[in-house]
């Protein structure tokens, strides 16, 4: 599926980002600091992506 190991690295740490900040965003809205709960969940996503590629 992939064609080359850096893309498959990029979709790896690409996708916990995407889904931190996604979570933070949808978090936010419910308790009312939609932009701290997003740079929350992209912070966690790429501490977690980071996890993830090594």
């Amino acid at each position: 599926m992939f064609r080359s190991g850096i893309t498959q690295v990029a979709f790896t740490f690409a996708s916990p980002i995407l889904t931190g900040v996604v979570l933070g965003s949808v978090i936010g809205g419910f308790v009312g600091y939609p932009t701290e709960w997003t740079a929350t969940g992209a912070i966690s996503g790429i501490a977690f992506g980071l996890l993830t590629t090594q």
